[in-house]
């Protein structure tokens, strides 16, 4: 994270606070100070490489799956109003924490991809590393659709290979991670982020198993969840 400023806050106390929490990324919370995450983003690199704009004054974004909000911050430092969603309670995620320490106002709410229902969609939306965390994944895409009116930034983990396939690994099977469930190989993602809505305008592999995109929502897509809205999604028409 760069261009914060942290509010007074006595050193010895800062470090003392950023040792004790729970950190997922890694990144200068503070000049030469550190956290202890695992996962070292780039905000500036992706945003760059994906084209979102350097100023996002009036844009209200909304960073799923912040973890402890990197994304998210970067966006507000660009003026967008931002909100960050996760399934921790807010004293396990740091982005209250980091909101105050940076002066740089991002709203965190416990919630989910299924059940978070804003006021109004959002101009931007990440959802970077969520997909395959996703128990039900083609209804959490059809979700995201509806709290999304503009630009997708989506970025997850891809199996190799060139066929319209979505592999299950329940229990440990991915990373040794129990809340991991999917994944897709490149062309089936693509394929359901336009069965959800999407229209894609930028796509990049920029890992060796890892696949980022940009989109725009081009269509409404609301989850099919009751008995007349799941028959008219598999057939067309009400039911009879």
């Amino acid at each position: 994270m760069t261009d914060v400023t942290t509010v007074n806050m006595d050193r010895a106390a800062l470090e003392a606070e950023v040792k004790r929490r729970h950190w997922f990324h890694t990144f200068e919370i503070a000049p030469g100070l550190w956290t202890s995450g695992h996962y070292k983003p780039d905000p500036n690199w992706v945003f760059g490489m994906m084209g979102l704009p350097e100023r996002m004054d009036g844009l209200h974004a909304l960073d799923m799956g912040c973890a402890d909000g990197i994304f998210a911050f970067e966006m507000a430092r660009r003026g967008a109003k931002v909100t960050a969603i996760d399934v921790f309670s807010p004293g396990f995620r740091n982005v209250e924490f980091l909101s105050k320490l940076w002066n740089l106002p991002v709203e965190y709410k416990q919630s989910t991809i299924y059940e978070f229902k804003p006021g109004e969609p959002f101009d931007i939306v990440l959802a970077m590393g969520v997909f395959y965390h996703l128990q039900y994944p083609l209804l959490g895409l059809h979700c995201l659709n509806q709290l999304c009116r503009g630009t997708l930034l989506f970025e997850t983990e891809i199996r190799p290979g060139w066929s319209m396939s979505l592999k299950f690994l329940p229990g440990t099977e991915l990373n040794n991670d129990p809340s991991n469930w999917w994944v897709p190989t490149r062309k089936c993602m693509l394929a359901m982020l336009r069965s959800a809505g999407f229209e894609i305008g930028h796509d990049v592999k920029h890992a060796p198993r890892r696949f980022m995109v940009r989109a725009k929502r081009v269509k409404e897509i609301a989850p099919a969840i009751d008995p007349i809205a799941v028959h008219q999604a598999n057939y067309g028409i009400n039911p009879y």
